[in-house]
């Protein structure tokens, strides 16, 4: 019995620890917005040219993005991965047809909340639309990298160095 509540007030412990981390951690993120964190707008693919020619001027390049695929607006995104599908058996079909279309790709607006867009990405690149209008393309890593940025920043606001721990 002592041993079963010893383990019940180490998992309260633990639970109340990571709770108190997590909420750290939603307060950091909401407090920048998918604009603050998102990169420059992307190349654009256009849906007509075919996944060889796709291969060769962007993807090879870039095999873990994802890119915009536009036909007048935005229609999907195409990535090495999915461009594989359909590419591997005949690479001169277009770009549309070895695509992910635009309602399985991850889509937020420029003010969404960091907090909320890492749930919407779920480790996947996304597009950042502004009323439909493509302004840029977040995913994990430009999240961590505005985390970090603001985490050193809020660590040494002065500049200054902060003294070793060991003195």
């Amino acid at each position: 019995l002592w041993l079963f509540l010893a383990y019940l007030g180490f998992v309260m412990l633990s639970t109340g620890r990571g709770t108190t981390q997590r909420l750290a951690l939603r307060d950091l993120l909401s407090a920048g917005t998918a604009a603050d964190a998102m990169r420059p707008m992307p190349d654009q693919i256009p849906a007509t040219i075919s996944l060889s020619e796709a291969l060769d001027r962007w993807l090879r390049a870039n095999p873990e993005r994802s890119f915009p695929v536009v036909d007048g607006r935005v229609i999907g995104t195409v990535s090495m991965q999915s461009a594989r599908k359909v590419g591997s058996r005949d690479p001169l079909r277009p770009v549309r047809d070895g695509m992910a279309p635009l309602s399985q790709t991850p889509v937020v607006a420029p003010n969404d909340r960091l907090y909320d867009v890492l749930e919407i990405i779920a480790g996947r690149d996304g597009l950042v639309l502004d009323d439909g209008v493509l302004v840029g393309a977040i995913g994990s890593a430009d999240i961590d990298r505005w985390f970090r940025e603001r985490t050193q920043r809020v660590a040494t606001p002065s500049g200054e160095v902060p003294p070793r721990p060991d003195l």
